[in-house]
């Protein structure tokens, strides 16, 4: 993702993969609040469904960072979550102005 975005500051291989540890277990197929559809997460690095949706809006606040995930099943192909878990971890340090 570093060439894909060209971060100033690069994002560390090593933390993506201490997040997916975390957040799935390395499991692609986990799942979390199933009961609440607008907050169900879905994956290795568990993105939201509303995260989702957000990353998906072309004209949006994350139009530099927009990826499009047709449904919430697609979160469970790896390489659309990580790919989706990046956009929005770099979507956040963006908003919150993170250094």
């Amino acid at each position: 993702m570093n060439e894909v975005l060209h971060p100033e500051e690069l994002l560390d291989p090593n933390l993506i993969k201490a997040l997916i540890a975390t957040e799935s277990s390395f499991n692609h197929k986990a799942v979390a609040n199933e009961k609440k559809p607008k907050i169900i997460a879905r994956g290795l690095l568990q993105v939201r469904e509303d995260s989702r949706q957000i990353l998906a809006d072309q004209k949006g606040e994350l139009k530099k960072h927009f990826i499009i995930v047709p449904s919430g099943e697609d979160l469970y192909d790896p390489n659309i979550n990580i790919c989706a878990g990046i956009r929005w971890l770099f979507h956040k340090k963006y908003y919150f102005h993170i250094d």
